[in-house]
This record gives structure tokens, C-alpha cells and sequence, in this order.
């Protein structure tokens, strides 16, 4: 093998010891902030809504998941509050399991109405 082979070897070395790590860690960071539900905004209750899906199809079953509401909910957009939550809004919907309930930690909406 001549000296610039060798060159070229470690340099290609040298640049997936950088990204396959970047790449690792990037999907991780993706896996974690993905959203657990998304959908519209069904009947809503004081402490709870129903969340329909966004599009169906006649012949599938959906899960309509029951999404609680406490204290420590934040609402991420222009609505702020959860009080401002309505029936209809696109939201996005990061959930903690508490005692056996859906309790949603974070409220992301997307369309407004």
C-alpha cells in the first residue's frame, strides 16, 4: 500500500468515527421529542378530551385515546392556556401515564380556530 492510500483510509476513518455518532445521537434526540399523540380536539370535559384522528378510513378501528388534564399541563402556542383549548384545534400531545390515566404533560397546537 502506498503512503497516499493510506491517507485516504484514515481520513475516511477519521470521518465516520464523526458521523456515525452525530447520526446516532440525532435519532435519539428525534425518538424523544417525538410526540406521543396527535389528532383534533374531540368533546372536551374540565380534566379530560377526547382526541379524534386526523384522517380515516371507513374499514380501520381507531383509538380515540381519553387525554387528562392537570396543574403542570403546558400549552405550547399563541393559546397559552389550557382554559383556551377547544373542540376542533390540531394539537400534538406528550403524555405521562398516572395511575393508569393519560395525563398530558405537554400541548403543542397546531391549527388554531
Amino acid at each position: 500500500m502506498n503512503h497516499y492510500l493510506k491517507k485516504e483510509i484514515k481520513t475516511i476513518l477519521f470521518t465516520f468515527s464523526i458521523l456515525i455518532p452525530l447520526l446516532f445521537t440525532a435519532s435519539l434526540i428525534l425518538i424523544f421529542i417525538k410526540a406521543d399523540y396527535s389528532g383534533e380536539i374531540g368533546k372536551m370535559d374540565k380534566d379530560n378530551f377526547l382526541l379524534f384522528p386526523l384522517s380515516t378510513e371507513p374499514e380501520v378501528d381507531y383509538r380515540t385515546p381519553r387525554i387528562h388534564i392537570d396543574d403542570s399541563t403546558k400549552v405550547v402556542s399563541k393559546v397559552g392556556k389550557v382554559e383556551n383549548l377547544e373542540e376542533g384545534q390540531v394539537i400534538k400531545v406528550w403524555v405521562i401515564e398516572r395511575e393508569g390515566k393519560k395525563v398530558a404533560d405537554k400541548i403543542k397546537v397546531i391549527t388554531e380556530r
